[in-house]
């Protein structure tokens, strides 16, 4: 749906704002621990994910994007080549998803931002029904007026964000250097074995390798999207598979293999291998960084996602209300507020439905 078609929203998304965003959909550091336990084998699973799975997708979007310009992604790509019903389908479905991973991202955030209060009241606010319900429905309201001013202002969530993603490869690292330097280091085994459950990890892998598309959902929102796509693309993608190859060398190196599996997430990986090295000063840092990177991905699948009611709405698929713009911000607010009230109720549920540190071990 291009902007002559009625997408009129104002073009604010530079070649750094798509590489930051893209950065923050992809890189979820606590994805690391889970897919860690084959050792260094574990790093060329994670090299093969990329090869088979993000560059094709990569290629995919690329071509598409320029094929198919405009807002909307992957719902105006499937509707053009396959039909409404088909496009509808995928449009829905992407969409769909995307409602019930943004609660999940809200909550963890919640846990991840309770470290910065200290490990030893970590636990209690992880576990605080009050504390998490309050973070995660404040972050909820915070992005959703931020992305309803426009992409302008939206953006710098998502730039934050990613930025944020990078520093916390980088305190990671510091971790790993800090546990070399005073001579603490796990033993890490050459190779623990390929099984079928091997196989599974690779999934996993590769779904942590999703985002690339996100951007060009937002494609009428790009300043110059054949200029500009394609670089980002590029940089995006080799910023997230060295990031995800990093951190889970420098957990192995924290962490002894045996023990990574067990884990509830990043945080507890790099302060078991932070107080062993004398660096337990990281982990607030790093829950600070962690927090916001979580929370900037949650606004990027958030807004990114929305935009497909947006243009669902332009073409008569879902109610035309939805495309409606803001008559100042340009911003595809009814969509906006549309996701936001379905992801305040998936949120709410997650918290009732469940303990609190359930909800917290999902993503």
């Amino acid at each position: 749906m291009s902007q002559d078609e009625g997408a009129h929203v104002e073009r604010t998304l530079g070649r750094w704002d798509l590489v930051l965003l893209k950065i923050v959909a992809i890189v979820n550091l606590n994805n690391v621990p889970a897919t860690a336990v084959y050792g260094w084998f574990s790093l060329v699973l994670w090299v093969l994910a990329f090869g088979a799975f993000m560059v094709p997708s990569a290629i995919a979007v690329l071509v598409l994007s320029r094929r198919y310009p405009g807002e909307g992604g992957l719902y105006v790509w499937i509707r053009h080549s396959f039909g409404d019903a088909h496009g509808f389908l995928a449009g829905w479905c992407y969409w769909a998803a995307n409602l019930f991973y943004v609660p999940v991202l809200l909550v963890y955030m919640a846990g991840i931002f309770a470290f910065a209060g200290g490990e030893a009241r970590a636990e209690t606010l992880s576990g605080s029904r009050s504390f998490v319900t309050t973070l995660a429905f404040g972050w909820l309201v915070f992005m959703t007026i931020a992305n309803i001013r426009g992409a302008a202002v939206g953006k710098w969530i998502h730039n934050v964000g990613g930025m944020s993603n990078l520093v916390s490869v980088v305190l990671v690292l510091a971790a790993a250097g800090a546990a070399l330097a005073s001579g603490v280091q796990a033993e890490v085994p050459a190779m623990t074995g390929v099984t079928w459950e091997t196989a599974t990890s690779f999934a996993v892998m590769c779904n942590a390798l999703v985002g690339v598309e996100l951007a060009s959902t937002m494609g009428d929102e790009i300043r110059d999207p054949r200029r500009d796509l394609g670089p980002a693309i590029a940089m995006a993608g080799g910023v997230s598979i060295l990031s995800y190859v990093a951190t889970t060398a420098a957990v192995l190196l924290l962490v002894p293999v045996a023990e990574v599996g067990v884990l509830q997430g990043i945080m507890q990986a790099i302060g078991i291998g932070a107080h062993a090295a004398g660096a337990a000063w990281l982990i607030i840092p790093l829950a600070i960084l962690m927090g916001l990177a979580i929370g900037g991905s949650a606004s990027a699948w958030f807004a990114g996602s929305a935009r497909i009611p947006f243009v669902a709405g332009l073409t008569s698929a879902l109610p035309e209300a939805l495309g409606r713009v803001h008559p100042v911000y340009k911003s595809p607010y009814v969509a906006l507020l549309t996701a936001a009230c379905c992801c305040a109720l998936f949120t709410g549920l997650s918290l009732v439905g469940s303990s609190v540190n359930e909800a917290t071990r999902c993503c």
